[in-house]
Order: C-alpha cells, then sequence, then structure tokens
C-alpha cells in the first residue's frame, strides 16, 4: 500500500478487517510498518505481508490509526 501523507510529527499505521470488523491476521496494527514521514509515496506494508494481493478474493475495509499525522492519499498494490 502507498500513502500520501504528512506523518512527519506523528505516525500512521494501517489494519486491514473483514467485513465484520475483526482484524485478519498478518494485517493487523500491531504487524504494520508504521509511517512516520512526510511524503507522496511511502510505502506501508505489515511484517509478513508488503502488499494486499492474498487478499484479493475477500471484501475488506481498512482502518486507519493516525497520530499527528495527514492522510491525503492511498493507493493499494
Amino acid at each position: 500500500m502507498i500513502l500520501n501523507a504528512d506523518a512527519s510529527a506523528g505516525k500512521i499505521e494501517v489494519e486491514v478487517v473483514d467485513e465484520h470488523l475483526r482484524p485478519i491476521p498478518g494485517f493487523t496494527r500491531a504487524e504494520s510498518t508504521p509511517v512516520r514521514a512526510d511524503g507522496a509515496s511511502q510505502v506501508c506494508g505489515w511484517a509478513k505481508h508488503s502488499d494486499l494481493s492474498s487478499l484479493s478474493a475477500r471484501a475488506v475495509r481498512l482502518r486507519f490509526f493516525m497520530r499527528k499525522a495527514d492522510l491525503y492519499a492511498f493507493e493499494l498494490k
């Protein structure tokens, strides 16, 4: 996932949840790689997953956790 964000004063973490809003193992907030900078092409991933391709057949939602950050756009890869 690519973020266009300014998290230079804080951080952004992303969690993927299922249709019942339960975190999907491997894509939890605790496993996410926080974004802590300002930029238009920042990579956000998870400890064991660099993309969302393994979830392509599922209905999912993204949950963003932001502290002192601005999110302008995101791209799913």
